[in-house]
């Protein structure tokens, strides 16, 4: 069961005391980890320096999620299975996500966790979030307000000492 498993290894020292999760949706996995065995071009490795670097340096970990259609909010927060269209319909109504899952044990072992980013995560984890700051993707004008509305916490979250896990969804 994950929750002794977890429990188990809370006892364990960490090697590290606070843990970023940042999801970018819609962004191709290629851009920033390659394709296969290739790297990244060298125009996306010079337009993100930084994240770059993070990779290269070994300080981060790049993940490529893979979805298969339909591809609604509530299936990418970790809960593959086999989704019909019904569940598009239903995703429009989210309500709490009661089945085990990696959030919900980490908030059973204390550790505190902010999130900012697209309201379904508060939704879905009622209760888990210390600090949240939830912005809607449905009505926006251009492809960058809900970047900025979530980035425009990183700096405060960064100095912040009050969290083990941030989690930031674009």
């Amino acid at each position: 069961m994950v929750v002794f498993f977890l429990q188990e290894m809370s006892e364990l020292p960490p090697s590290y005391d606070r843990l970023i999760l940042m999801v970018v949706d819609g962004l191709p996995a290629e851009f920033i980890l390659g394709k296969g065995d290739q790297p990244p071009t060298k125009a996306v490795m010079e337009a993100m320096p930084y994240t770059q670097s993070l990779l290269s340096n070994g300080t981060s970990i790049g993940y490529h999620a893979k979805a298969a259609p339909p591809t609604v909010t509530m299936p990418r927060y970790g809960f593959w299975c086999d989704w019909g269209f019904l569940d598009v319909a239903l995703n429009f109504n989210t309500q709490a996500f009661l089945d085990d899952n990696l959030l919900g044990q980490f908030h059973r072992i204390g550790w505190k966790m902010v999130m900012h980013g697209d309201e379904t995560w508060i939704k879905l984890f009622p209760g888990v979030f210390a600090r949240h700051d939830g912005v809607t993707s449905f009505f926006v004008k251009d492809t960058t307000e809900v970047d900025y509305n979530v980035s425009r916490h990183l700096k405060a979250e960064l100095v912040a000492e009050d969290w083990n896990i941030l989690v930031f969804f674009f």
